[in-house]
Order: structure tokens, then C-alpha cells, then sequence
């Protein structure tokens, strides 16, 4: 399997149970491999308060596990070119 810039709604999607088997499958294997995450998404994702702790707990243990990419031009530009390329519905985390 390739390398993924997981996104918030991705981690929001795959946390609810909400995607497809198919889409929970890929994603799962893409954060079996140690996943990649941008320092935005990391702070999107750490900012959402839920009552449920459990769900924190096991947010903050992905996200400590995840490769944390800075925010290059590089970065800035690939992501770009993937919201631009992907119809991303919003919706929140937890």
C-alpha cells in the first residue's frame, strides 16, 4: 500500500464508523503503517471535545503514532492539489 496524507475527515469518518467497509478496510491499513498526518490536521483533530474520554484516549494514541509533517510549500501544495481533486464534506470529530 502507498503513503497517505490522512486528513481530519478521514480520522473524524473512521473514528465514527461512519465510511463504507471498503473505506474502513483501505483506511485501516493505511493507519496499521505508521500514518501520515499535517501539524493542521493534528490540531484540528486535538481540538474537538468529547464526553466520551475513551475516544480522546484513543485519538491522542493515533495521533502520537502518526507521523506529523510541517507545514512546508511542499506540504501546503500537495494539499491543495488533493482538496482540489476530492469533494470533502465537512463533519465533526467525535
Amino acid at each position: 500500500m502507498g503513503q497517505y496524507l490522512i486528513d481530519n475527515n478521514v480520522i473524524s469518518g473512521y473514528f465514527e464508523g461512519s465510511l463504507n467497509e471498503n473505506a474502513m478496510l483501505l483506511i485501516a491499513d493505511a493507519f496499521d503503517s505508521v500514518p501520515n498526518i499535517s501539524v493542521i490536521t493534528k490540531i484540528e483533530a486535538l481540538s474537538w471535545i468529547s464526553a466520551d474520554k475513551t475516544k480522546e484516549v484513543i485519538l491522542q494514541t493515533f495521533i502520537a503514532d502518526a507521523n506529523i509533517l510541517i507545514l512546508t510549500n511542499d506540504v501546503v501544495d500537495q494539499c491543495v492539489k488533493i482538496r482540489r481533486s476530492k469533494k470533502i464534506k465537512s463533519q465533526m470529530l467525535l
